[in-house]
């Protein structure tokens, strides 16, 4: 496993950007500092200092016949290929790993892409639901999406994913990474 500094989340790579060098392998995973304030961008390592939080990156080449958006839920095989999971794949035990992918404009087939793995993010929900901090997550009917869980159940739910503020639409919501997959119960 290589790890890089220097990452660029948010930036989409081509085949060529791979060849000429100018993008990592597919693989690398890498760290960054977040913070709130600068809108989740990665700052320098003054900002951890400042209330910044650790984040973790993995580059994934996006998958055949699939266009991600940022805030898409992904699970990325040994290979590192993004797929989306779709609703169907909550019944699967313990699929994983999965990621949020950080994109900057929309990722197609065979380009390359940041998906955060650990840390503080914002990912796509589907339901108009409130989701409220500490809330478990699972997959939602629409692929790349999530929702909140059912509290009188644990079967088919996220492991290593919350709610980190309270979700009350349909978009981007605020949730916390810990590498998640999903748990069948």
């Amino acid at each position: 496993m290589a790890l890089v500094i220097g990452m660029t989340p948010g930036r989409v790579y081509t085949e060529t950007d791979l060849v000429q060098g100018r993008c990592p392998g597919v693989g690398t995973f890498g760290e960054g500092i977040g913070t709130a304030n600068a809108g989740g961008a990665i700052t320098n390592i003054a900002a951890r200092a400042n209330g910044g939080d650790l984040r973790q990156y993995v580059l994934v080449r996006v998958g055949a016949a699939t266009n991600l958006v940022n805030g898409n839920v992904v699970q990325y095989a040994g290979d590192f290929t993004a797929t989306l999971p779709g609703s169907a794949a909550a019944g699967l035990p313990n699929l994983g790993p999965l990621a949020v992918v950080i994109a900057s404009i929309t990722a197609s087939t065979s380009q390359f892409v940041w998906a955060q793995v650990m840390g503080l993010c914002n990912a796509l929900f589907e339901a108009t639901t409130s989701a409220i901090p500490g809330a478990p997550l699972k997959l939602g009917g629409t692929s790349g999406q999530i929702t909140a869980a059912a509290v009188t159940t644990a079967s088919n739910y996220i492991s290593g994913m919350q709610v980190a503020a309270t979700v009350s639409a349909v978009g981007l919501g605020a949730v916390f990474l810990n590498y998640p997959r999903v748990i069948s119960g």
